[in-house]
């Protein structure tokens, strides 16, 4: 996807939002790896001594562990998209997303005024 032929963005541009990406696939998986060591540490303190309060903080382990799990997949889909160079392009619209949306935001999807009108539909 390209604006008369050329990507919005330049190749410094997508570069760094290449090497940000990277940071924060970095930094998902290792919260996911720690989170995985807890949910172990807890389901084995739990066998021994079962406790609610464990386990609520198993629950709010699995939930922190889906979580990075879904941020995972979606800057694996904005690498691919830069690979693909259709990063930064609204998938509704097909317009470019706003820089400052996609600095605040590097695996936005959506453009600004996109992404509010599927909140309004979706009733979110």
């Amino acid at each position: 996807m390209t604006i008369n032929g050329e990507h919005f963005l330049s190749d410094e541009e997508m570069e760094k939002f290449y090497t940000i990406l990277h940071s924060m696939r970095e930094e998902a998986e290792r919260k996911i790896e720690v989170t995985l060591d807890e949910i172990k540490n807890e389901y084995s303190y739990m066998k021994k001594i079962y406790d609610f309060s464990a386990e609520k903080i198993t629950h709010v382990s699995r939930s922190v562990l889906h979580h990075e799990q879904e941020l995972l997949y979606e800057i694996n889909c904005a690498i691919d998209r830069i690979k693909e160079n259709t990063f930064g392009y609204c998938e509704e619209t097909g317009e470019p997303i706003e820089i400052k949306r996609l600095e605040a935001y590097p695996i936005a999807r959506f453009s600004i005024k996109a992404q509010e009108d599927r909140e309004r539909i979706c009733g979110v």
